[in-house]
């Protein structure tokens, strides 16, 4: 009974409690923190789980470190920016009407 309780005390610490705390200090949003658990956990285990918001944060920061990457970056993030605002401001320049048409 008391291997139960803790089992069940640390589950619910590790997939609810961790991710948020955690996830709010390194600027990485709850639901990728969790995915992250669920990934790595797959990836590698007990071993994944453990090192899972860790890798995760490393993650975040290379995409905001670099450019090319500032997708991933804004899908890690505690508030993603959207990205079809930019489709709607340049609607308002006639050069890129044309552009829009021809993306679809």
């Amino acid at each position: 009974m008391v291997i139960a309780v803790v089992v069940l005390l640390h589950l619910i610490t590790e997939n609810r409690l961790l991710p948020r705390f955690v996830g709010s200090r390194l600027d990485v949003g709850p639901v990728a923190a969790t995915v992250g658990l669920l990934f790595w956990g797959w990836l590698w285990g007990v071993a994944g789980i453990l090192l899972a918001v860790p890798l995760t944060a490393v993650m975040k920061l290379l995409a905001d470190s670099d450019p090319a990457l500032a997708h991933l970056s804004n899908l890690l993030s505690r508030n993603p920016r959207r990205f079809l605002r930019r489709r709607a401001a340049l609607a308002a320049v006639p050069e890129a009407e044309t552009a829009i048409k021809r993306l679809g």
